[in-house]
């Protein structure tokens, strides 16, 4: 039943009671006492309820609304090679001693947010770079991984560039990488990451 119809229907049920009880004494033409104070209860009530219909009419809509977008607001980003995966942030480049024209290094995210991509540089030519994802390199092989599988390939140039990580690395998470190369010597590893480097929480790349 709609809410106009309700007040209808209760006005005409306290008319009807009231002309029921409005009884005229023929010969005096005046109320009973107990009839007046009936009708007027009756009329205080009937005005409350049309003057003051319910509010859950008028009720408003409660609306989500979405900020359609994120940014970084706080937090750092921090990419850095390191000799074990365990080792405390340097703040420098590592520098391999290739005597034997290979080793080993990680690669760790020690800040707050996953990364995506990074840039690297080395300083000893035709050294190549690979690395493993979530585990090492096979024992004594700088070319296969832990299962056997093959490590995805950076490049063998000084200046390896922007490169996409095959699986973003988490924060506090480190890639197991070797360098190998046609020279001995020294070679020294140096990392970079930017804000265009950065996953966001939800899995999409800033500025990518």
């Amino acid at each position: 039943m709609a809410l106009q119809e309700f007040h209808a229907s209760t006005a005409k049920s306290y008319l009807y009671l009231i002309l029921k009880l409005f009884k005229f004494d023929k010969t005096r033409r005046t109320l009973e006492p107990v009839t007046k104070l009936l009708i007027f209860t009756l009329l205080i009530q009937l005005s409350f309820g049309i003057l003051n219909p319910s509010s859950a009419s008028g009720a408003s809509k409660l609306t989500s609304i979405s900020t359609g977008g994120t940014q970084i607001t706080s937090g750092k980003f921090l990419l850095a090679p390191v000799s074990t995966s365990g080792a405390a942030n340097p703040q420098s480049a590592l520098t391999l001693i290739m005597s034997a024209k290979n080793d080993y290094f990680y690669l760790k995210n020690f800040g707050n947010y996953t990364l995506s991509y990074f840039s690297m540089t080395q300083t000893l030519a035709s050294t190549t770079i690979r690395y493993c994802v979530n585990q090492n390199f096979k024992g004594g092989s700088y070319t296969k991984c832990a299962d056997n599988s093959n490590p995805f390939t950076v490049g063998n140039t000084l200046n390896l560039g922007r490169i996409q990580f095959n699986t973003p690395l988490t924060p506090g998470a480190a890639f197991h990488f070797s360098a190998v190369s046609t020279n001995s010597g020294s070679n020294v590893i140096s990392v970079s990451i930017s804000r265009n480097d950065l996953l966001n929480p939800n899995g999409t790349i800033f500025n990518s």
